[in-house]
């Protein structure tokens, strides 16, 4: 059975949500709660892109690295998104 456009579309928005509220409770630059709500949403917008099923809490670590090392221009050391990414491994009930 496939799925609607609208189911395809809500999966996706929960999916974002799950990935938006690690990132956001994160706050890696201290910005929230000064700064707009969608400060990071490009941000978790990328992570989300390249998340895949069987994915490890080290691989999502180094993704977040990546995605905010190139969004921000100064490093982000992986073992510094250790905590997002279990975060976001737990908010999206990831298995490895």
């Amino acid at each position: 059975m496939e799925l609607s456009n609208k189911e395809l579309r809500r999966k996706y928005e929960d999916k974002l949500l799950a990935v938006k509220n690690a990132i956001d409770e994160w706050d890696p630059l201290g910005l929230l709660p000064w700064a707009p709500s969608d400060e990071y949403d490009s941000e978790s917008q990328d992570v989300l892109v390249r998340l895949h099923d069987a994915i490890s809490i080290q691989e999502i670590a180094e993704i977040i690295a990546d995605v905010f090392t190139r969004s921000f221009g100064e490093t982000f050391a992986i073992e510094n998104c250790i905590e997002p990414a279990k975060g976001i491994y737990s908010n999206l009930g990831l298995k490895e």
